[in-house]
């Protein structure tokens, strides 16, 4: 055999270990961002979510403060919604059973919005309307199991609404 032709199969070898190992790091640098972009999207999209139902629980929250009543709203209140906003009820309330309280309550592991009701200073209340300042800041506890989050890493949103006599 010709010594040549050994030359010419090592000209033909395959990728070294180094250049296997850079392929595979840009590939897994290409991972990690595309992950890390991705959980940043998710995070984004539940706070719009989340947005939207604390703007949406504003009637639901008018209903249960009429429903107590001008007695009851006149002093401070607070009151506690599930994530999708389909039920709110009076704090004092929210520990009822609720397949057999009445008005039913929400269980502590299903309480997303904590709403907080005060007077507000501006504009002035009168004798005939009640003029409140409403806080929803949420999320007040992770589904499924109810831990509670830290006040800080809370969102809020605030309104302003009436109650007449």
């Amino acid at each position: 055999m010709r010594s040549d032709s050994r030359f010419r199969f090592q000209a033909q070898r395959g990728l070294s270990l180094v250049e296997v190992l850079v392929a595979v790091g840009l590939c897994a640098v290409a991972v990690v961002a595309a992950v890390a972009l991705f959980g940043s999207a998710v995070r984004a999209t539940r706070e719009v979510g989340d947005r939207r139902a604390a703007v949406r629980l504003g009637e639901r929250i008018d209903a249960e403060l009429r429903r107590a009543g001008f007695a009851a709203v006149a002093a401070a209140t607070g009151l506690v919604a599930r994530a999708d906003g389909s039920r709110v009820v009076r704090l004092e309330e929210a520990d009822n059973d609720p397949s057999a309280g009445t008005p039913p309550g929400i269980p502590a592991a299903e309480r997303y919005f904590d709403i907080a009701v005060t007077r507000a200073l501006r504009p002035p209340s009168d004798a005939t309307c009640v003029v409140l300042e409403v806080r929803v800041r949420w999320p007040l506890a992770l589904p499924p199991d109810g831990a509670l989050v830290l006040e800080a890493q809370r969102s809020e949103y605030r309104f302003h609404t009436a109650i007449n006599r």
